[in-house]
């Protein structure tokens, strides 16, 4: 309420303006501070468990139940359904960029220094892009009738709700009116279609997944909810 600075003799009441709101809504910095002026060094809010994965944000403030994670491949099915395994690879086009982005880095430094200066950093600056193309792409979903597995994230079959394929208009309203910020994702921006999981389970709040893939209903009957 008060300011260091303020003068004495205020009294129980203060005339000056107030600060500014405590930040808060989903993405909580500390509930402990105002936000003044300046520039605030946000720090990771603990209600991003391990779950979440590398350029995936969980955006909700709940506290999910940590549900145990595999390290090991999902053995193959043991019943009717077949089991699903994907490697989201990203499409041609990002790696084109990637390639594209060392080139012209390279071109701007031969333009001030010389050709073989430029040559290497377009070499270093493709590889690196590349790379991490790659590892955006490297992430896969697995599903049989033991649960779903998405990048690190598992949920066992004994808290696993319905499963909804999702088409590219049912994938986007997903995401806008029939959308909810307690949802734990797992997405890649170039897959336009993936499944909704509810959870069975009162101790977590996570109301559903969504995760990505090009064959939901491949995934749906992984996990025995497929026609």
């Amino acid at each position: 309420m008060d300011e260091g600075s303020e003068s004495l003799g205020q009294g129980d009441r203060d005339a000056s303006r107030h600060e500014r709101a405590f930040a808060g809504g989903e993405l909580d910095i500390d509930r402990g501070d105002q936000v003044g002026t300046g520039i605030v060094g946000p720090r990771v809010p603990r209600w991003l468990d391990a779950r979440v994965e590398t350029l995936d944000l969980h955006v909700g403030a709940h506290v999910a139940r940590p549900y145990p994670r595999r390290v090991r491949p999902l053995r193959h099915s043991r019943g009717v359904n077949a089991e699903h395994r994907e490697r989201l690879t990203a499409p041609l086009p990002w790696w084109l960029v990637a390639v594209g982005a060392g080139a012209f880095t390279g071109w701007l430094v031969r333009v001030a220094t010389t050709f073989e200066i430029g040559l290497v950093v377009a070499v270093v600056t493709a590889a690196a892009a590349v790379t991490v193309v790659a590892a955006y792409g490297a992430a896969t979903v697995q599903a049989s009738d033991e649960g779903l597995r998405a990048g690190r994230a598992w949920l066992d079959r004994a808290h696993l709700g319905t499963v909804e394929p999702l088409d590219a208009e049912g994938w986007s309203r997903a995401f806008g009116e029939d959308g909810d910020l307690r949802a734990f994702t797992f997405t890649r921006p170039y897959i336009r279609t993936g499944v909704r999981v509810t959870l069975e389970d009162p101790a977590d709040p996570t109301p559903f997944w969504l995760v990505s893939t090009r064959f939901p209903a491949s995934v749906a009957r992984a996990l025995g909810h497929g026609d």
